[in-house]
């Protein structure tokens, strides 16, 4: 991104938005990419916790001038240093998040906006167990979450699998730890029946996968094991067929900008 563009971005976006510049890449599978980050304000605006997200802005690479937004899971966030990660998946087609992230180099430059969201925090007391459910998209996460959980708290996660190359990534483990990739069924039934057939009531369940996936293992939760608010949480990662986000022009920021003085 270009000094002039990233300057018209930040002027125009508002107080809140942060620079992160890149500075290096681990590639942990053929398909998913581990791009390092440093920001001087990112990490200083506000609490960090297990699964914290940020928003990122990509411009369109047919249409530089316009800008799309994404969320991801910081990774490794280091506060003192003021480095964090963020993983993406080489999906395709290629969307403006993947395509910049397959050939950003060091020293490139995004615009990152922090809000505040419900966090994850362990329960006290603690809970029968921890049941974690995703895919892909949310593996940052569930492996974020995962690591805090003490080692004699069951912990069980259960990941969809939507590519062959997914299960080259590790899952977590430990010794009170059960995690497998499971296999995508239709109408989003795969997280459901990873699930069924077992005893859930007294665990906190974390959802984080594709939206019609999240909402059918949420409802099977809430329905069959009474998994209520305070031991439930569910949020869509994705949406099959359609991008989550907003994409705005630079010309759309500026009337929006200039409405509010």
């Amino acid at each position: 991104m270009g000094k002039g563009f990233q300057g018209a971005v930040l002027r125009l976006l508002g107080a809140k938005e942060h620079v992160v510049a890149v500075t290096g890449r681990t590639q942990l599978a053929e398909h998913f990419v581990r791009i390092h980050f440093r920001s001087d304000t990112l990490l200083s605006d506000g609490d960090l916790y297990p699964s914290a997200w940020i928003r990122l802005w990509f411009p369109n690479p047919d249409a530089p001038s316009t800008l799309h937004q994404r969320g991801y899971t910081l990774v490794d966030p280091d506060p003192q240093a003021g480095t964090f990660a963020i993983d993406f998946v080489l999906h395709h087609p290629m969307g403006p998040a993947s395509y910049w992230a397959s050939g950003c180099e060091a020293g490139e430059q995004l615009v990152a906006q922090r809000f505040g969201a419900r966090p994850f925090a362990l329960m006290d007391p603690p809970p029968a167990g921890y049941l974690l459910l995703g895919d892909l998209t949310s593996y940052p996460a569930i492996t974020s979450i995962a690591a805090t959980v003490p080692d004699d708290v069951p912990l069980v996660a259960y990941l969809e699998r939507h590519h062959p190359l997914d299960e080259t990534l590790p899952l977590p483990d430990g010794p009170a730890v059960t995690a497998a990739w499971v296999d995508e069924l239709p109408d989003g039934q795969g997280l459901v029946q990873a699930v069924a057939g077992r005893d859930w009531s007294g665990w906190f369940a974390w959802i984080g996968a594709e939206s019609r996936a999240t909402r059918r293992a949420k409802s099977f939760l809430k329905r069959e094991h009474g998994l209520g608010k305070d031991s439930l949480h569910a949020q869509a990662y994705w949406m099959r067929g359609r991008a989550l986000g907003r994409s705005r022009t630079l010309d759309e920021l500026n009337a929006a900008h200039g409405s509010e003085q």
